[in-house]
């Protein structure tokens, strides 16, 4: 994922957990704000709860190559994925299920803004 299209301050991430809405699985929380920009951005967050470093490094992988692979994302949001502990044990593909139904459920995978 480039730079250019990653959250990256503290004060965008607050944007997004203040402003948006939200929706939630077992392993997976997605908050979500409609931006009206051309590109989507993404930040993701993953507790210590969820494990050593190796382990949250893992899991921030896992989630940035799911969303590189989502080629459908509509433009014009910033996305923020918050890593609940149990997302340490899941599988890639079981991740990768969740991150689709959270942009299932809240209308950005192939939504045009």
């Amino acid at each position: 994922m480039r730079r250019d299209l990653r959250l990256r301050s503290s004060a965008q991430f607050d944007r997004v957990y203040q402003n948006g809405r939200r929706v939630a699985e077992k392993d997976l929380v997605l908050y979500f704000l409609a931006q009206g920009s051309p590109v989507t951005r993404v930040g993701i967050s993953v507790n210590k709860k969820v494990g050593n470093a190796v382990e949250r490094n893992r899991v921030k992988r896992r989630i940035r190559a799911i969303v590189d692979s989502c080629a459908q994302l509509g433009p014009g949001f910033d996305l923020v994925f918050v890593a609940k502990p149990i997302a340490r044990i899941h599988s890639f593909d079981e991740l990768k299920s969740s991150v689709l139904r959270l942009l299932g459920r809240a209308e950005i995978v192939g939504a045009r803004r």
